[in-house]
């Protein structure tokens, strides 16, 4: 049996590892909002409760798995190519990404505009593909990967109203105060248009609050109980969301919609067998 001293080292070894992998992750979520350029050590610092030689040492760990990578020429560290990878895997655990792909061909393609598909991630919704038309537009959710306010835009609106109603007030309260202001004036203006969007199966900002020279229109897709999984926004130039032209995109986000959904569906228990199989 093992006495209380080698328990007391061991519980003392398990909790360092998971020290460690919490500094690690905080190191590569700030190289990531560094972007392509890259970060220093020396930028690092500041931001984190690291001494300079425990800092460089998960550097050189995650440099050596090739989860960031140097910069030629420089200093700087920059997300490797090993995370991009991971996240294409993790970005497509059931197949909606690539369920959804054409469909998101044909809309850009259709309008050309800027198509989003959204999946809602804790308080966030995450940009999961984004398909650029003929008029790209920079969107709050920035690129692929990018996080926004469940509740913020047409997209992140429209998960919120298609989610379950306990789901709906947690997230509420914890970002009301990310949303007023934001996207509309008060909590009473954003619950009706919960109410609305639930009613009427979309969700149209054909003028941003944020932004008014962006417009944006959106469609949930939804599970066998009615819940949102994912939606598909179109944005673009708010010239361009005229009366007739959003009943257009409508009725364009509608076929996909349908379309997906159909295979969807029947796809959830069929999955998830194929995924413990897999495991197995």
């Amino acid at each position: 049996m093992r006495n209380n001293l080698e328990i007391s080292q061991i519980q003392a070894a398990e909790k360092g590892g998971s020290q460690t992998l919490a500094r690690a992750a905080d190191v590569l979520k700030i190289v990531a909002r560094a972007g392509p350029d890259g970060v220093r050590l020396t930028d690092l610092l500041p931001q984190l409760d690291l001494t300079r030689s425990t800092l460089h040492r998960i550097m050189q760990s995650l440099e050596a798995i090739e989860y960031l990578e140097r910069v030629p020429g420089t200093r700087r560290y920059r997300l490797g190519l090993e995370l991009f990878t991971l996240a294409v895997q993790a970005a497509n655990p059931t197949g909606l990404l690539d369920l959804c792909r054409p469909g998101l061909l044909r809309l850009a393609a259709g309008t050309g505009d800027t198509v989003f598909l959204l999946v809602p991630q804790g308080y966030d919704a995450v940009c999961l593909d984004r398909i650029d038309g003929q008029f790209p537009i920079r969107a709050l959710t920035e690129g692929i990967g990018g996080r926004i306010p469940l509740g913020l835009g047409s997209g992140p609106l429209i998960l919120l109203a298609y989610m379950p109603r306990e789901v709906q007030e947690e997230i509420l309260s914890n970002n009301l105060s990310r949303l007023v202001g934001r996207t509309l004036s008060d909590e009473i203006e954003l619950r009706a248009a919960l109410v609305k969007a639930r009613e009427e199966g979309a969700m149209v900002f054909p003028r941003g609050i944020m932004f008014p020279a962006i417009g944006n229109v959106a469609v949930p897709l939804v599970d066998r109980q009615g819940n949102a999984v994912a939606a598909i926004s179109i944005t673009g130039i708010s010239e361009r969301f005229s009366e007739q032209r959003i009943k257009v995109m409508l009725a364009l986000l509608r076929r996909e919609k349908a379309e997906i959904e159909e295979r969807l569906n029947p796809m959830d228990v069929r999955l998830l067998n194929q995924q413990r199989s897999r495991a197995s």
